[in-house]
């Protein structure tokens, strides 16, 4: 099913980013199994 707005979209948007940020864990080079909030952030 899809959004019927923009509305919806931005709060299925929102609950995506959350969930991809603090709950689902990565594989990446830098985050070990953790989420993107969990893994420092470099240093410049």
């Amino acid at each position: 099913m899809g959004a019927s707005s923009v509305e919806e979209l931005q709060v299925d948007l929102g609950v995506w980013m959350r969930d991809y940020n603090t709950v689902r864990t990565h594989q990446g080079r830098w985050h070990y199994g953790k989420t993107p909030m969990q893994t420092p952030k470099p240093r410049l």
